[in-house]
């Protein structure tokens, strides 16, 4: 993507496009004003000042719609970027479009599918909580089944990010025509500095995963790689839109740290695993890259 000069600054010549993703869920917690009428009179406080919410649902039950949403919101984050003075809009690169939403397609489908596997058995799901919540059950206070699949929904919105020159407002054209100008300029600063943090926050994870792989009770996944490979031949490339140099260089040098280790993540977490020698190399490399990246983006 190129990024255009002009007398105002630095601008996206070729629009990004603008994604919204909404979730939405029931709330798990309920506001028990009999449980707060038994607060109150237990500690003599006033009125207003005291409530008793409860989980309707424990965690373990919910699991798989939450590990549905944590999905989707993994896709929406690996692939988005945060847009300055905006809350919950993020910008998306033209080239990673398709690929963001054939992944939040299927994401969105996981989703839906663990909410009408629990709309399935939610009667007995409810029954579930009676010994968890004992006393404080109370069967009248759960949604019905469909309103509970019908208030489960995502929804994924693509916009063009709005053109300097469209901006038209007479005697004050020039004044917001800077002001979406230094918006924009600062949303590819900070695409930039996250691409710089991301590669320095998994570099860090990986040294000293690396570093701990012998300890007892300790876990090493294919995944330290696998992010890494993921980052620097499919993000980087194409959600480097200014074409920084310093992030092109930085995710070549771990590119060749990585070749040393393997073809695959899968390969080169048996590398690492099997060799000391070139496990420490491994780790030194990352750790020197992570303190470069933190240096020129931290």
């Amino acid at each position: 993507m190129e990024i255009q000069s002009t007398a105002r600054g630095a601008v996206l010549s070729e629009l990004c496009t603008v994604a919204t993703v909404s979730i939405s869920r029931p709330s798990n917690e309920f506001d028990d004003e009999k449980l707060t009428d038994i607060v109150l009179k237990n500690t003599k406080a006033e009125r207003g000042s005291v409530s008793a919410d409860k989980k309707l649902f424990d965690a373990d039950c919910l699991r798989p719609i939450t590990r549905a949403v944590s999905n989707i919101r993994k896709v929406n984050y690996r692939w988005t970027f945060a847009l300055p003075e905006t809350k919950g809009i993020r910008l998306l690169p033209n080239k990673v479009a398709e690929q963001f939403l054939l992944e939040m397609n299927d994401a969105k489908a996981d989703f839906n599918k663990a909410v009408k596997t629990f709309v399935a058995q939610y009667h007995r799901h409810v029954l579930t909580q009676q010994p968890r919540l004992n006393g404080a059950f109370d069967a009248e206070q759960y949604i019905n089944a469909e309103e509970f699949g019908e208030r489960h929904a995502v929804s994924v919105t693509l916009q063009g990010l709005p053109s300097v020159d469209g901006i038209q407002a007479g005697q004050f054209t020039e004044e917001y025509q800077q002001a979406e100008t230094d918006r924009q300029s600062q949303a590819v600063t900070d695409i930039t500095d996250e691409l710089g943090n991301r590669l320095s926050t998994m570099l860090r994870s990986l040294a000293e995963k690396l570093g701990d792989i012998n300890k007892k009770g300790s876990r090493f996944s294919e995944s330290h790689f696998g992010n890494l490979v993921e980052l620097v031949e499919q993000i980087i490339p194409v959600c480097n839109i200014a074409d920084d140099e310093r992030i092109n260089d930085l995710a070549e040098q771990v590119s060749v740290m990585l070749r040393r280790s393997g073809t695959t993540p899968e390969g080169m977490t048996d590398v690492v695993k099997s060799g000391s020698v070139i496990r420490n190399k491994i780790k030194a490399e990352a750790s020197d890259i992570a303190n470069k990246a933190s240096s020129l983006f931290g």
